[in-house]
């Protein structure tokens, strides 16, 4: 895919011991049947109308790295991008995803920043 990708397989997978599916942020919302943190992901049957990892799809963007590290996820940039490959030879659908993934903007920079709530009474 890029060349970041590349670099982050080579540096290897993560500082995080053990990864799984549930330790995604939105494994509880996640409805994606293929995880890049799945140890088979090979045994899952993907769809044509099943989503897409929302990480999986934020990997291939623009300054991806600098994002995930950002929202202190780095670990899982990591094993997203060694994943990738490996995905997207087992499941084309993934593959075209990823490509039309790579000409949006990233939805990790639409975050809703939190309203500050003051409390206390002025006189």
């Amino acid at each position: 895919m890029k060349d970041t990708h590349i670099q982050a397989i080579n540096e290897g997978t993560s500082d995080k011991p053990s990864c799984s599916p549930r330790s995604c942020p939105r494994f509880i919302k996640c409805s994606a049947p293929v995880c890049p943190l799945d140890d088979s992901p090979y045994k899952r049957v993907l769809l044509k109308e099943d989503p897409t990892c929302f990480y999986l799809t934020e990997s291939v963007k623009d300054g991806a790295e600098t994002r995930f590290k950002g929202a202190g996820l780095e670990w899982l940039y990591k094993k997203v991008v060694r994943a990738t490959p490996h995905l997207i030879s087992r499941y084309p659908r993934i593959c075209d995803a990823l490509k039309r993934a790579m000409h949006s903007s990233s939805r990790m920079d639409r975050r809703v920043p939190t309203k500050k709530i003051k409390t206390g009474v002025t006189a």
